[in-house]
């Protein structure tokens, strides 16, 4: 900012009191109809409010949340904080009287403003000053709410791949919520009295630690024709790949442990399931755990030349898969974005289902009936026996 300007923000504002010499941060009172209004202001483009932090008293949030859509307009077309101040006394005092701001709050609820002002003001500083300032951002929180801020992460790995984590906090008392694009296996909790340079180095922690399983994955995408998920993320540890026609194979990685042999499933009818199963079954112990790529074991392991890739029509490659939707529901993918996993055996039907709408299916028929984890009933499709999980 220049000196004019600071000068006429003190002079304007005198209870607005900057708490730095760029005058990019305020803590103080903005006097408006005869009252007091407690408000704290950072700003990460001086003299602009573009991007501003904006915390105040309960009593005026509440009141400025019925004037969001003025304030976005101020805040995006990005002018001064002076300009910005003068229409904010201007709103507040047309505000009160109008009868649209109450004339008291409880001590309760100013001791908690307070207590939140100060821990947030504690945070943007010493972001501010850490050796992460460059991966570690402040945005508003995902209500739009002027109390509440969260913070981003971010991390570039060596393969050039982008991670990102969000940090939410309920309270200046509680521990953080961090959300990450990390599989369900990796723990990621942060507790209270972290700074935010310790819980950033926590999530780059995690994130180096998943190098070989991200590694084993992007290969797998690369070279398979992989139709579940559908659009994979980060977290996703499994793969199901095509491997024949009407055949395909379920992968479940371990993220910790990505070079151990996986889970492996195998989705089709008996009889094009049998080949690949025998062939399994004989190579298992070639698996070599050290160095060796996920493809060429596979491949070896199910006794074949290349494993399918995905066809680069794309009208092609879902022509291709349409012949797998549920005979049940005629869909390729539920809402959750499942494709059929459960095959009728008779040679001569062989037709998919999705196993929730075979789980459906078979509950409604007396004649079905429970064996442990599985539900066993006759095909909808040609009456062979059939079964499916038991679905909570």
């Amino acid at each position: 900012m220049d000196d004019k300007q600071n000068l006429q923000i003190l002079k304007e504002f005198p209870m607005l009191i900057p708490q730095n010499r760029t005058f990019s941060t305020f803590n103080g009172f903005v006097v408006a109809g005869g009252e007091d209004f407690h408000v704290y202001i950072d700003l990460p483009n001086p003299p602009s409010v573009r991007g501003m932090v904006f915390f105040c008293q309960l009593k005026l949030r509440w009141f400025l949340d019925s004037c969001k859509s003025d304030l976005q307009e101020w805040e995006n077309s990005g002018i001064s904080l002076l300009e910005f101040l003068i229409r904010l006394k201007n709103l507040i005092a047309v505000g009160i009287q109008h009868g649209k701001l109450e004339k008291c709050e409880s001590s309760s609820h100013m001791e908690n403003l307070i207590e939140k002002i100060q821990f947030y003001s504690r945070l943007i500083k010493e972001v501010q000053s850490s050796q992460w300032k460059e991966e570690i951002s402040i945005e508003d929180g995902s209500s739009r709410e002027f109390n509440e801020i969260q913070l981003r992460f971010y991390k570039k790995d060596e393969f050039d791949r982008v991670h990102t984590a969000l940090v939410k906090f309920e309270s200046a008392t509680s521990c953080p919520l961090i959300i990450a694009d990390l599989p369900s296996q990796v723990e990621l909790t942060v507790s209270k009295g972290m700074t935010a340079s310790q819980m950033y180095e926590k999530f780059v922690e995690a994130v180096d630690r998943l190098q070989d399983f991200w590694n084993l994955v992007d290969d797998i995408d690369e070279s398979c024709w992989v139709i579940d998920p559908e659009q994979p993320k980060r977290k996703d540890s499994y793969r199901r790949i095509i491997i024949g026609t009407n055949v395909s194979l379920y992968l479940s990685i371990d993220p910790l442990d990505p070079h151990k042999r996986p889970d492996i499933t195998f989705i089709g009818s008996e009889r094009t399931v049998m080949p690949f199963r025998n062939s399994l079954q004989e190579n298992l112990e070639q698996w070599d755990s050290i160095g060796v790529n996920i493809v060429s074991s596979l491949t070896r392991l199910l006794g074949l030349q290349e494993l399918p890739s995905k066809p680069s029509d794309e009208a092609g490659s879902l022509g291709a898969i349409e012949q797998g939707e549920c005979s049940i529901c005629l869909c390729l993918r539920l809402d959750d974005g499942l494709l059929p996993s459960e095959v009728c055996n008779n040679a001569l039907c062989a037709v998919p289902f999705h196993a929730a709408c075979l789980f459906v299916w078979l509950q409604s028929f007396p004649t079905s009936h429970q064996n442990f984890n599985r539900l066993y009933g006759e095909c909808p499709n040609c009456n062979s026996a059939i079964s499916c999980p038991i679905l909570s």
